[in-house]
């Protein structure tokens, strides 16, 4: 359950960032530059807490696949309820161009920040 909780919770903090990227569209440097530490963070925590390099990268990619999943539902979504598709497809394909830069360098900065969670914690008992 605590693995879970975990996956869960970085999945939620990727989502922020990504649907922060697409939506408000703010200044793709800083936002960039804030998904690496935020992703180098939420690395470093994970591999001290889960002590299990294999199965915490592996939780980093699956969550961070995810939460770009769920950001791009969560902003083409609303012109798909309504009904207007061809607005779909305007918004889909500029989301996909925002949103993959950033999760880039969150989960490059992740896989980085596992590796050394891990050894953090492991030199740690």
């Amino acid at each position: 359950l605590g693995e879970l909780g975990v996956i869960f919770g970085m999945c939620a903090i990727y989502t922020g960032i990504y649907v922060s990227v697409g939506i408000y569209q703010a200044d793709f440097h800083i936002l960039t530059a804030i998904a690496a530490f935020i992703g180098l963070f939420i690395g470093c925590a994970v591999g001290i807490i889960i002590q299990d390099i294999g199965r915490s990268m592996i939780y980093v990619c699956v969550s961070a696949v995810s939460a770009i999943a769920i950001a791009v539902t969560l902003i083409v979504l609303p012109p798909f309820l309504a009904g207007e598709y061809e607005m779909v497809n305007y918004a889909l394909l500029p989301t996909m161009q925002l949103i993959t830069l950033p999760a880039i360098f969150a989960t490059m900065f992740s896989l980085f920040g596992t590796a050394l969670g891990y050894f953090i914690g492991d030199s740690l008992k």
